[in-house]
């Protein structure tokens, strides 16, 4: 348990690190590349780790520089058989599923418990309809959680899927132009339109051709193309810079970026548009299903708006690491803060008088930041549960919030 920032200042330079929604896409790309790529700027953090132990366990070799990762699939090593421990990384788990679909030999997956809480069945009946093996635990075959394993090799398909994460369709997305043949993919109720534009972009940088309908829902690959790229730069990641602007706008600190870079293609840019609107009175209800990682931050700074904030179309919040609807919403409630919940939406009624508490992150990294950041206006000391969950996107968090405060 950490004791908080309550009652403190801050002052000084924030160093970003780099994105990992780009570091984790760079390294399957680079695997299924089945050459020698080189990833400049990685973040190097417990996910990514998850990422590279995948690319690892399946043949390839890795050398992780100070800088940079070199990722080498030109000659993987037969294997009749792979088990992988994705940890607590979501996008680990579903995008290395679906590349696990392209090799004829048994790939086991596991995880945390938080991971094997939330449901691949989605992803996994995409790919049974594309003629993998899929073998899911008996008693958890209701919603096909964790563990299971899978045998390739996925045919080229005609795929219809709901899109509960965007996560599902960027794994598809990875996978179709690589197989023997015409493939389509059709998408039901998309969210998180700018992490399936990321992965697009991915497609681009390697030569790959497809169509896409305007709105995103329909795509289609001629198939048997190949991965080229051989270099990555990954850019700071916006996700991580969102506790730190948020924080200089509720403390009115000297917070300065050295290297701040609005990134479009990652989804949380549009959340300091949120903050700045909401913290002018602009607006109170906000529309965030493109981008619902930033809801916790965005919550704890809605304790100090001037009118009551709703923030809707966020019910995918509720699948991620945690229900962050439900743990934002209780921890918000300790502090002193009034909240109304829905299905796919969250109230926050603003209080400027804050108190301490004891807090709990239930293992999830955006809910334990955005906390940190909320605890500085609080006028008792402020404690939280389960802290170190910040390396799986920020093994530097801590560090740098105490060494920019006094």
């Amino acid at each position: 348990m950490k004791k908080l920032f309550a009652g403190k200042k801050f002052n000084g330079h924030i160093h970003i690190p780099p994105s990992k929604s780009h570091t984790i896409r760079s390294i399957l790309f680079s695997f299924l590349k089945f050459g020698k790529t080189v990833i400049n700027n990685p973040l190097i953090s417990d996910d990514t780790k998850m990422a590279l132990s995948f690319c690892s366990k399946m043949g390839a070799d890795i050398i992780i520089n100070k800088y940079s990762v070199i990722i080498d699939s030109s000659s993987l090593k037969n294997t009749d058989e792979v088990y992988i421990d994705c940890g607590n990384s979501g996008t680990t788990l579903f995008f290395s599923t679906a590349v696990s679909s392209l090799f004829d030999f048994k790939v086991h997956f596991t995880g945390d418990s938080s991971l094997s809480s939330r449901s691949v069945k989605g992803l996994l009946n995409a790919l049974k309809k594309m003629g993998v093996l899929i073998s899911v635990k008996s008693d958890n075959s209701k919603e096909w959680y964790l563990p299971y394993f899978i045998k390739g090799k996925a045919l080229a398909s005609d795929i219809i899927i709901n899109c509960t994460t965007s996560q599902f369709v960027s794994a598809l997305l990875l996978i179709m132009p690589l197989l023997d043949g015409e493939s389509t993919l059709t998408v039901s109720n998309l969210c998180e339109r700018p992490y399936i534009e990321m992965t697009l972009s991915y497609l681009k940088m390697n030569n790959i051709s497809y169509y896409v309908s305007e709105d995103l829902t329909f795509y289609r690959f001629s198939g048997s193309e190949k991965y080229v790229k051989d270099n990555y730069i990954i850019p700071p990641d916006m996700s991580s810079a969102l506790p730190f602007y948020a924080l200089k706008v509720l403390t009115s600190s000297e917070i300065v970026f050295d290297n701040f870079f609005t990134d479009r293609l990652q989804a949380d840019y549009k959340a300091f548009e949120v903050i700045d609107s909401m913290m002018k009175d602009e607006k109170s209800v906000f529309d965030i299903g493109d981008f619902p990682d930033s809801l916790p931050v965005l919550c704890c700074t809605a304790t100090q708006a001037k009118r009551p904030v709703l923030f809707k179309n966020v019910a995918n919040a509720r699948i991620k690491e945690t229900d962050r609807i439900k743990v934002i919403s209780e921890n918000l409630n300790i502090l002193g803060i009034k909240t109304q919940q829905t299905v796919d939406s969250i109230k926050i009624y603003p209080n400027k008088t804050l108190h301490g508490g004891i807090l709990d992150s239930y293992n999830d990294h955006r809910i334990a930041m955005a906390l940190s950041v909320l605890s500085a206006l609080c006028k008792g000391d402020v404690y939280l549960k389960n802290e170190k969950c910040t390396n799986v996107s920020f093994p530097d968090f801590w560090n740098i919030m105490e060494s920019i405060s006094y």
